[in-house]
């Protein structure tokens, strides 16, 4: 797992990424412990910023809302008569 380090000096593990989505966990223990990051992008060597972040507390809700992001439409359902 990378470590990215943000541009206001903290730490994240970037857990995953996927479109322009990035799940991130911070590495210390600040407020919001996991966020979905839009538009994760490098500003300066090793330094990183994002456009849009959700942030969570807990895992599961991070996971879904990465879910969401990265496939925002319902699956196919089928009505039964």
């Amino acid at each position: 797992m990378n470590i990215i380090t943000n541009n206001n000096g903290l730490d994240y593990y970037l857990i995953g990424t996927e479109n322009d989505y990035s799940l991130l966990k911070g590495c210390s223990h600040n407020q919001f412990q996991f966020v979905v990051a839009w538009k994760l992008h490098e500003t300066e060597p090793n330094i990183y910023e994002w456009e849009q972040g959700h942030y969570f507390d807990n895992i599961g809700s991070a996971c879904s809302c990465f879910d969401r992001k990265i496939m925002p439409f319902d699956p196919p359902y089928m009505v039964l008569a």
